[in-house]
């Protein structure tokens, strides 16, 4: 293994001084933008290449979360890029940062170990990743392939058969707490083998949150996506295929 050059070290350094406060104002200077990208996402035509790259923030509820194990992951640390391992050729690591991360929640849907379960009015703790679109691009990257997922795959998502443990990445509806909020989920001792994981925000109080269009990674294999499509509050805005 060769060693990290100074230069890296330095660089390394850089990017992880540059998340910032994920403050409401940016947020909303975002939503235009996401609004745009929703309206392509909903409709029926274009390739689903074009739908993958659209570069929404990403919301974690694992071991992508901070103090958990995957969390270098999501952004300032150096990354081998899978690509080139897939190809066996030399591609150079990928360096990249999101810009900020606020805590929210996933509406009737609860957590157990590394698996989403929908349930109506249930409300999954998770962390909403934001990135610029070169850091975002340089991120799906690593992300994709450590869920197991391939938006270039020709196979059906909904047929994955059961106990094949994939996820979709899928866009959602996650609503964001305050900035600072902290509760019972998200502490650095919380670990992610809890029965379950629930925040249980009384439904009433849901519109007192911001909501914004998130990837999550929701496994398919269970037949999830398939019952929360059918729910009549489903918070999935596009399953990943289009219907």
């Amino acid at each position: 293994m060769k060693p990290i050059s100074i230069v890296s070290v330095v660089l390394l350094w850089s990017i992880s001084c540059l998340a910032k406060e994920c403050t409401d104002e940016y947020i909303d200077a975002q939503m235009a933008h996401f609004q745009e990208q929703q309206v392509t996402l909903s409709s029926k035509k274009g390739p689903l290449s074009e739908k993958w790259s659209m570069a929404f923030p990403i919301a974690v509820f694992g071991t992508l979360r901070k103090d958990h194990g995957a969390h270098e992951k999501m952004g300032a640390h150096q990354e081998n890029d899978p690509e080139g391992a897939s190809q066996s050729t030399t591609h150079p690591p990928l360096t990249y940062n999101y810009h900020c991360s606020r805590k929210g929640f996933l509406g009737h849907f609860y957590a157990k170990g590394l698996e989403l379960k929908p349930r109506n009015n249930s409300t999954t703790p998770f962390e909403i990743y934001f990135y610029e679109p070169n850091d975002w691009a340089q991120a799906i990257r690593v992300l994709d392939p450590y869920e197991s997922f391939d938006p270039n795959s020709s196979e059906n998502p909904m047929s994955v058969k059961p106990g094949k443990y994939v996820y979709l990445r899928t866009l959602s509806w996650i609503y964001l707490f305050p900035e600072g909020y902290e509760d019972h989920w998200t502490g650095v001792d919380r670990q992610i083998w809890e029965s379950e994981r629930d925040s249980k925000i009384p439904t009433k109080d849901w519109r007192n949150y911001k909501k914004i269009p998130c990837w999550i990674y929701l496994q398919p294999a269970a037949g999830v996506t398939s019952k929360a499509l059918s729910m009549s509050k489903s918070p999935l805005i596009w399953p990943g295929f289009n219907r």
